[in-house]
């Protein structure tokens, strides 16, 4: 353990002991972070010298606005997804706002952004190609015109979900009569449902430690799912990841340098357009003639060691705990400047 440093940090995150499980294709998934992690990633910035407790969750943050509390003594680390709603990634830095704290990650309005893949494609498509698609409200009538007029293969799949919720080998559809076959299977669950163009290529995803100009970490990662480095038709859906069906590998065993510099570069101009904070992860396709493809971009990934951090402390052979603590100097650098 290192000396004991002065900073002090607030952990935020709902633990996933606090939710019932819910049932996806009969098989029952919370995408919270177990408590043992969250103790976990204390330890670890306590290990770093630091002075750190978990503070609670969405529900500990509305008492602390309640109760009108103040702190200006500590930096809330933002870690969680908050509940259970749609858009339920806001609730924290939403909260944390009211309570005009210092906090980790994105603002509000970025948060929220960022749960829309439907918009976020909007947003960005100046700067990278995303995959044309569809936004379908569960209230509204089926666009039958418009999902014929598709490019076949397409995916259907939530709009303001992550972690994969939601999607499952029939979410890739290959005619009009699958496609609305899989929005009357979804609706009932869920109130956005994008109908996406499918695209073959490799998987690959790009996390960053930063912001705006001063980017300390920018590490691609590829990964396979059932052995399949170039997809086809395959997803990586909810089951893949419980089953732990996904292999993290270099990106250099697939790509060559040049498109994995391109793809760092476009990140970094994402992160700065778009005004993320400390750390995001960019998710892509790369296709068979190197054409670089966003699917979505997650404004708060998990930072376990058990996730790509993890992966890339073991690729680096450098310690899980040395990277946190660049995680933890870029927040605190960016507060300092502001």
């Amino acid at each position: 353990m290192v000396e004991k440093r002065k900073i002090k940090f607030k952990i935020v995150c709902d633990s996933r002991e606090s939710f019932p499980h819910k049932q996806y294709d009969g098989i029952l998934y919370s995408d919270h972070p177990r408590l043992k992690t969250i103790q976990e990633f204390q330890e670890c910035i306590q290990y770093l010298g630091y002075d750190c407790e978990y503070f609670g969750g969405i529900y500990e943050l509305i008492k602390a606005c309640n109760h009108k509390y103040q702190n200006n003594d500590s930096i809330f680390i933002n870690i969680g997804d908050g509940l259970d709603q749609h858009y339920s990634r806001v609730q924290a830095p939403i909260l944390l706002e009211l309570l005009n704290v210092k906090y980790t990650n994105s603002n509000p309005f970025v948060s929220a952004l960022l749960s829309n893949k439907h918009y976020t494609k909007l947003a960005v498509q100046e700067y990278v190609k995303t995959p044309y698609g569809i936004l379908f409200y569960n209230d509204l009538p089926i666009p039958h015109r418009r999902i014929e007029k598709l490019t076949f293969p397409v995916i259907v799949k939530p709009n303001t979900e992550g972690s994969s919720v939601g999607i499952t080998q029939q979410s890739v559809c290959n005619s009009p009569e699958k496609v609305e076959q899989q929005i009357r299977k979804m609706r009932e669950e869920f109130q956005e449902i994008l109908i996406e163009e499918y695209i073959p290529g490799y998987e690959v995803t790009n996390l960053i430690f930063g912001n705006k100009n001063n980017l300390i970490m920018n590490e691609v990662i590829a990964f396979s799912v059932n052995n399949s480095l170039f997809f086809e038709k395959e997803i990586l859906g909810f089951k893949e990841k419980i089953l732990k069906k996904r292999q993290l590998l270099p990106a250099t065993q697939i790509l060559n340098d040049d498109i994995i510099k391109k793809i760092k570069q476009t990140s970094a101009l994402l992160m700065k357009e778009l005004n993320i904070w400390d750390v995001s992860r960019f998710d892509y396709r790369i296709t068979q003639d190197n054409t670089i493809i966003l699917l979505e971009i997650n404004s708060a990934p998990r930072l376990s060691k058990t996730t790509e951090l993890g992966f890339i402390a073991n690729q680096y052979q450098t310690s899980y705990e040395s990277l946190v603590n660049l995680y933890l100097k870029c927040v605190m650098r960016r507060l300092h400047q502001s």
